[in-house]
């Protein structure tokens, strides 16, 4: 499941870290919303997918609600996501045991 984003957590750090002009460059409103889920980006690798030994950045992605252009925030920066608070993975499902039958 994916990492859910305190709302009000980002809200309150891009207030305290956004100066200057806050309406989107592309369409020149101010109606943002904040995204309620962490997404990643990774490393690039000649398009191939590496799985481990490669950098992943979670963001939190803020949308413009007219026009769709999104901005993309560090999610640790904004106090989003921890990596010291991240949920631990599912156990590995044990098989059960091989009986005489199974051979």
């Amino acid at each position: 499941m994916a990492d859910e984003v305190d709302v009000n957590k980002v809200v309150s750090w891009l207030n305290a870290h956004w100066h200057g002009d806050t309406t989107c460059p592309v369409c020149r409103h101010n109606d943002w919303g904040v995204g309620t889920r962490l997404f990643e980006v990774r490393e690039f690798h000649s398009g191939g997918l590496v799985v481990g030994f490669t950098m992943i950045q979670p963001l939190v992605l803020i949308t413009c609600r007219v026009c769709g252009h999104v901005l993309l925030f560090n999610a640790a920066a904004t106090g989003a996501w921890s990596p010291h608070t991240k949920t631990d993975p599912p156990a590995p499902v044990t098989p059960p045991p091989r009986t005489c039958h199974d051979q």
